[in-house]
């Protein structure tokens, strides 16, 4: 859906794909327009990105120029992140564009969007969307085509598969992230570790097993990490790592989507990647902060609901960062400390949530939890006419759940924890 209304907003736009060169214009492409294309835009579209549209192709970006700064204008791209206003994390200078950067766009088009010369590009640094020298890689383990039999969520697949790791001591994965296969359909993908011994027989089939409404063993209480598109790899701090031991084995929930009589299906082995050790001075968990129980009533266009914990006496902990997960109807969430003292730290803020957008935020430097601070997580939900991004006609109460047209409310965070 994302990408037919991208081009359906290019094509509505009529935009003529020469541009109209000046003489000696002071905003050009190459100069001006591509550095910053290159410092918002290069983690989704490129050649390589899950996004349509390669903006590093002069003739797409010309094209798009007036439609790219609709976008920016309406705040739909570069799309909504947590607000660094509220807490920093690593890479928020690159998820936001500046109001500088935004009137550069504007500039050019106003010069008739010329090109410049080449040789004045200047070279702004890559996000890396894969890690640098993993040396663990795990995949689903032949290739799989989605059936999308359920009629009731069509052109929703979600497929779980059992994978053994191979490894024969415990070990740290100190990075991680994911290997998209097939990024025309794959959605989302989400990785937990399981003790084989709680994985039945008929969970361990190469071809996996279909869990849109949850079936198979619970995967909440040892989640590892998710991703969506345009999330860059999660990368621990030197000395932490996630234990993982020779009786896990690693599931890989993949959500596959392809809706639509165009849509292309075809098989897939996504996996994931990680870098790990054999030790680590500090292990590092995954807490999934959030409410499990709540109605989202229908025709409701703000409704919230939160949970709180609070941090019992002679425990102290450290937040490395955090991966805020809602549905469809999502909002808005908040992350915050409330700290022994009454006063309260901001963590993770936003306002305009995107589902397809998520990201998992990693703070520069750890967050201290004491004991007797209180960790809350609310969220926010639009399940009326207004969501433009709602899977129904009429709005219909909402429940907790892991299909897509059910409602989740989390933030899985990494912490660690100490005496």
């Amino acid at each position: 859906m994302r990408r037919f209304l991208f081009v359906l907003l290019a094509i509505s736009t009529g935009c003529d794909p020469e541009p109209i060169e000046t003489s000696n214009p002071d905003t050009t492409y190459y100069r001006d327009v591509r550095p910053v294309l290159d410092t918002y835009c290069s983690r989704c579209h490129t050649e390589e990105g899950a996004a349509p549209m390669d903006l590093t192709d002069p003739d797409i970006a010309v094209s798009l120029a007036e439609v790219m700064l609709g976008q920016i204008d309406a705040g739909t791209m570069p799309p909504p992140v947590s607000d660094p206003e509220c807490h920093e994390y690593l890479n928020s200078e690159r998820m936001q564009i500046t109001t500088e950067d935004r009137d550069i766009i504007a500039r050019w088009i106003e010069l008739g969007s010329p090109l410049g010369d080449i040789a004045t590009l200047t070279t702004v640094p890559k996000l890396f969307m894969q890690l640098e020298e993993p040396d663990l890689e795990v995949r689903i383990p032949k290739p799989y085509t989605p059936a999308f039999e359920d009629t009731s969520n069509p052109g929703n697949e979600y497929r779980c598969f059992a994978i053994d790791h191979g490894q024969t001591e415990d070990f740290y994965i100190t990075g991680l992230a994911p290997v998209i296969d097939n990024s025309e359909m794959v959605h989302h993908v989400v990785i937990a570790k399981v003790d084989k011994s709680e994985i039945s027989e008929e969970y361990q089939k190469e071809e996996g097993w279909s869990c849109i409404n949850g079936e198979g063993p619970s995967q909440i209480s040892g989640m590892v990490a998710g991703w969506a598109p345009g999330m860059v790899p999660v990368q621990f701090e030197e000395g932490t790592g996630m234990k993982v031991s020779p009786d896990d084995r690693l599931i890989i929930q993949m959500h596959y989507y392809a809706y639509g009589p165009d849509a292309a299906v075809d098989t897939d082995q996504s996996g994931y990647e990680f870098t790990t050790a054999s030790s680590v001075d500090t292990e590092i968990l995954m807490y999934p902060f959030g409410p499990t129980s709540f109605r989202i009533p229908a025709g409701d266009d703000s409704y919230s609901k939160s949970s709180s914990f609070t941090m019992p006496s002679g425990i102290q902990a450290k937040a490395y960062g955090s991966f805020p997960h809602m549905h469809n109807l999502g909002a808005g969430y908040h992350l915050t400390i409330q700290k022994s003292d009454g006063t309260n730290q901001c963590i993770l803020k936003s306002d305009r949530w995107s589902f397809e957008n998520q990201l998992t935020y990693m703070f520069p430097e750890p967050i201290a939890l004491e004991a007797g601070d209180t960790i809350k997580f609310e969220c926010t939900w639009n399940n009326s006419k207004s969501n433009a991004s709602r899977p129904l006609e009429e709005p219909v109460d909402t429940r907790y759940g892991e299909r897509t047209d059910e409602e989740m409310c989390f933030a899985f965070t990494f912490l660690s924890i100490g005496g």
